[in-house]
């Protein structure tokens, strides 16, 4: 195969992309074979976020630690793709490509990344790569959290999981169940991903820790141990927080980032923060949250780590629309409060839909109100980096990030049964989530209230 020539500025042209993945499969992707996220507590992996998680054959693990991330699973789906086809997990992108309008999915977006190009044929090289070590790679070690959001469930929350225990699982089903969770002591996933780490690394532009909240977690605080030890020049560490942590906790953390920054030990640091809309609309989906602490600790980190980036992370939900502009305005507040001298884009902004519970899918959400995402884009558009300058505007991609989520409900066909049931399920889990939390959807979200109780 060919190789990879660096002169050439590759990672924004998604064209080139398109024609270079084409060229080995219509289905490729490279995420398939370079991005990973593995949930240690509950010994299964996926590659992007958007397929659904399989499991860890903890047996080969022992043997090769690599295999934490080539499962079985894996290897088939990377075979479909070569030959053409479309893995079913996948079809988040698919239902983009599918629509046949020229928009462009994650897979051509993750596959034109400085994690991915660089890489990619000698990806295809590998064929299904039983030993390829990631080269963007996303871990939790446990489930330890302080939120319970709405849409998440005990295997990510540990409040979520007292809940249940409380209260029993809702009649609904979602978020109740959970898998037989590993200790951080304890996990034997924990210990081969130890073993794997000095070769791993190597390997990694991007290393990103999630939870449950990993700021709770001993192991990401190892992790910044190393840092005081080792270098790791080109790698890009990332963290997902939600930002609700307690002010011990955060500024402890800050510091030791401070220090990986200022002598060098890593490439660069990247804060990624949940949030799904704006203000008391954002914390109702997001038990536990003080939005205005939120605003209080994204001003502070941006203003304590100034060589850091933030990058907000939305799951698009069937509550988000309402105040969603709101979002977008302090978003380019921040911007302008928070530029760099030094960072093309030093504040982020991605959107992607909530799959799951399909009861709060957007594509319940009237149709009547999707106005307010055409205003959203209107905004991004006319607040676009075109317009303003790289760091303060929307860039193409978080436009067409919001574009396509537009195209995708205004093409959303659910017939009235599909319709009929999950508002059905809508209301038995929200009469049941606001009886157990002591909150009303009602009240928060009025124009829903109408809608669900007419229906």
């Amino acid at each position: 195969m060919k190789k990879y020539t660096p002169d050439v500025n590759w990672f924004d042209d998604f064209n080139f992309a398109k024609s270079e993945l084409s060229k080995i499969s219509p289905t490729f992707c490279l995420a398939k074979w370079l991005q990973s996220t593995i949930h240690f507590h509950l010994g299964k992996t996926h590659s992007c976020h958007h397929p659904p998680l399989t499991s860890i054959d903890l047996n080969k693990v022992r043997t090769n630690p690599s295999a934490l991330h080539n499962t079985d699973d894996k290897l088939d789906q990377r075979l479909q793709m070569l030959n053409g086809q479309q893995p079913a997990g996948c079809d988040y992108c698919w239902r983009i490509e599918n629509l046949k309008q020229n928009l462009n999915s994650d897979r051509v977006i993750k596959s034109s990344s400085p994690w991915s190009t660089p890489h990619l044929y000698a990806v295809a090289d590998s064929h299904i790569g039983e030993t390829i070590n990631p080269t963007y790679l996303e871990v939790s070690f446990s489930n330890e959290c302080q939120f319970k959001c709405s849409y998440c469930s005990a295997d990510f929350s540990s409040k979520w999981q007292e809940e249940i225990n409380k209260f029993g699982p809702y009649s609904t089903g979602n978020g109740s169940s959970y898998n037989k969770l590993e200790t951080e002591d304890s996990n034997e996933y924990i210990k081969y991903f130890w073993q794997w780490w000095p070769e791993l690394v190597k390997h990694l532009h991007v290393f990103r820790i999630t939870g449950g909240e990993p700021l709770l977690s001993k192991n990401t605080f190892l992790i910044l141990e190393d840092f005081f030890v080792n270098s790791y020049p080109q790698l890009g560490f990332a963290v997902n927080s939600n930002l609700g942590i307690h002010e011990a906790v955060l500024n402890k953390f800050i510091s030791k980032i401070k220090f990986a920054l200022q002598y060098k030990k890593i490439k660069s640091f990247t804060l990624f923060t949940s949030i799904d809309t704006f203000s008391t609309d954002a914390e109702y989906i997001r038990h536990g949250l003080n939005f205005t602490k939120f605003q209080s600790n994204v001003n502070y980190f941006l203003s304590e780590v100034p060589d850091a980036r933030l990058t907000f992370m939305v799951t698009f939900n069937i509550f988000s629309a309402f105040k969603f502009i709101d979002l977008l305005k302090w978003i380019t507040e921040l911007r302008k409060n928070h530029q760099s001298t030094h960072q093309a884009l030093r504040i982020g902004f991605d959107i992607n839909y909530l799959r799951h519970p399909e009861l709060m899918s957007a594509e319940l959400l009237p149709k009547k109100y999707l106005y307010l995402l055409d205003d959203c884009y209107s905004y991004m558009v006319e607040y676009s980096a075109e317009k303003l300058g790289l760091g303060l505007g929307f860039l193409n991609v978080e436009i067409d990030k919001i574009k396509n989520l537009i195209e995708w409900l205004r093409g959303a066909q659910l017939d009235e049964q599909q319709v009929s049931f999950q508002n059905k399920r809508f209301v038995d889990f929200f009469t049941e989530h606001d009886k157990r939390r002591n909150t009303d959807f009602k009240i928060v979200f009025p124009e829903l209230a109408d809608h669900f109780i007419k229906n």
